[in-house]
């Protein structure tokens, strides 16, 4: 992609603590922790469960079904109950108000319960600052500690 191909020299060159890339409709992102790299979906999806189920022990995060394998043991690490279901928009907003899951994850999109489930970049963006304000570390550190440490996903970098 030509923007994170952009993004990530300047992350670098600016010392950034991460870059942020919002699609055109506002609800896709990309995120890259603070040497450029390109972060994995599920990866950040650790990252925002582990905050989430830290808040709401116990409460229900939906992931796309065809993730759910490789995200269930980071969601159950963070304390909380892995949801799957179909990854287009409206079986995400219903899985999430039927099961009233605090976090949900579908390519590049995450969705978060405000009243009713929402999914926008800029809220993303918001959670992903909170998780940096929760510790010094660098926040290709807090994505490490996001998840297990024998999660394929985060082992293989890929």
């Amino acid at each position: 992609d030509d923007d994170i191909a952009r993004v990530a020299p300047a992350v670098r060159a600016q010392r950034a603590h991460l870059g942020f890339v919002i699609d055109d409709g506002g609800q896709q992102c990309a995120l890259l922790d603070e040497r450029g790299r390109l972060l994995e979906p599920m990866e950040l999806t650790a990252v925002l469960a582990r905050i989430a189920a830290g808040e709401q022990p116990g409460a229900a995060v939906v992931v796309d079904e065809t993730a759910a394998a490789a995200a269930g043991p980071a969601i159950l690490a963070a304390g909380g109950r892995l949801v799957a279901c179909s990854p287009t928009a409206a079986a995400m907003f219903r899985t999430m108000r039927d099961t009233r899951a605090i976090l949900g994850a579908a390519g590049g999109r995450w969705w978060f319960r405000d009243g009713r489930p929402v999914c926008d970049a800029i809220v993303t963006l918001s959670r992903v600052l909170d998780a940096l304000s929760r510790s010094d570390a660098p926040f290709s550190s807090v994505v490490a500690t996001a998840a297990p440490r024998d999660w394929a996903p985060l082992a293989a970098g890929s």
